[in-house]
């Protein structure tokens, strides 16, 4: 589950922000993130260019994973 929402990531749109390695839901980055470009959960601001939004693998369930070092997703 995610650390904000609680909850599981299935068919929703996933943003992760570039510097804080930090993903959440697209409606939680929308009502939590957004309105003051701050992290949630870090509390480190951010600017447009450091939100991705993450894609779908081809099978239910798979998904980019985040590696923290490189702060990029990496496509499994």
């Amino acid at each position: 589950a995610l650390p904000i929402s609680q909850k599981e990531i299935t068919t929703q749109r996933v943003v992760m922000l570039r510097t804080t390695g930090c993903v959440m839901l697209g409606s939680v980055f929308d009502e939590l993130a957004k309105p003051d470009m701050v992290c949630p959960l870090t509390s480190k601001p951010f600017k447009s260019k450091d939100v991705l939004e993450l894609k779908h693998g081809t099978r239910p369930g798979l998904m980019s994973v985040v590696d923290r070092n490189a702060l990029e997703p990496i496509w499994v």
